[in-house]
């Protein structure tokens, strides 16, 4: 957008919700190296830290999970980009 910039600075710690997805995979891969990356994601399987990349797996609305998560990092950027991944459910429920 014309006249609005936002500067990262090096090493912030940036927190990705749905870090495992599409979107929040390219963006985790993308990052990794220039920033602290916080990733959330609902699965069940484990993802590995690396250096700069710390993964928890939780659901974005258990609200004590989240704050614990704030707590524990020094996260200055939130990327939303958790979704429902099942079509259908979310058509009927949402």
């Amino acid at each position: 957008m014309p006249g609005y910039r936002i500067y990262l600075n090096s090493k912030m710690d940036i927190l990705i919700t749905g870090a495992t997805g599409l979107l929040g995979k390219s963006l985790v891969e993308m990052n990794a190296f220039s920033y602290n990356i916080i990733g959330i994601y609902l699965g069940r399987y484990k993802m590995r830290n690396s250096k700069n990349v710390k993964y928890y797996c939780s659901d974005i609305q258990n609200k004590s999970a989240i704050k614990r998560i704030f707590n524990e990092n020094n996260i200055e950027v939130v990327i939303h980009t958790a979704g429902m991944a099942d079509v259908d459910f979310t058509e009927k429920h949402y």
